[in-house]
């Protein structure tokens, strides 16, 4: 039963609450991302659209004052340590980091969101600047350096994160089964064999008080 309840915390505290942040983050990223486009596309609705952009990537990752995604990303990875004021979804994920290659893949998500973030202020600057036409092709661009391009790259380390701790869930599941699997048998087989030895221990006394 030990064994089952560690297995069952490893499955919900180690793996469920992360692949939980990281689903949150990926569909924050998925409403930032429309709403960079419609940024673009609508201009009377612009500044809606950008609040929208922004408050979705703050849920993703809060950048504290003073710091960078470059700094944070190196007090975990060389430091191991947390960054005050660093929150939002990346920032749960890279505080629960159990799993092997899970920080890495935790980190390169982080990254890559800096380099949409820098990629989306140029499309900012761009459209201010009266090139409409440059900035749609550098926000709907697939190829590399672009905004499409590095929210795909986003996605693919989310997604390496999530398999990580999806690995770990199923297998801490499947050995909770296997630490409970024929418990019914077990204990009925255990509780006979007290019932047998407590009798057996008893039955001098009984012996003795039946003379």
């Amino acid at each position: 039963m030990q064994a089952a309840a560690e297995n069952l915390r490893t499955a919900k505290e180690d793996a469920f609450n992360c692949m939980h942040v990281l689903r949150q983050a990926r569909a924050a990223a998925y409403t930032a991302n429309t709403a960079e486009s419609r940024y673009l596309l609508d201009p009377v609705f612009a500044p809606n659209y950008e609040q929208v952009f922004f408050s979705n990537i703050a849920q993703i990752a809060q950048i504290p004052h003073g710091q960078t995604v470059e700094t944070i990303a190196s007090a975990y990875n060389f430091q191991g340590k947390k960054v005050d004021g660093f929150k939002g979804y990346i920032a749960d994920e890279l505080n629960n980091i159990t799993f092997a290659g899970e920080k890495e893949a935790a980190l390169a998500s982080l990254i890559t969101l800096g380099k949409y973030l820098a990629i989306d202020q140029q499309i900012r600057q761009l459209e201010r600047s009266s090139k409409h036409q440059e900035a749609i092709a550098l926000c709907l661009g697939n190829k590399f350096g672009q905004s499409n391009w590095l929210f795909e790259e986003f996605k693919t380390a989310n997604q390496k994160t999530f398999d990580i701790n999806q690995a770990a869930f199923d297998k801490a599941i499947g050995q909770g089964f296997s630490n409970v699997d024929g418990f019914e048998i077990k204990t009925g087989i255990a509780v006979g064999m007290i019932a047998l030895l407590s009798f057996l221990g008893l039955l001098p006394c009984l012996k003795e008080y039946s003379n």
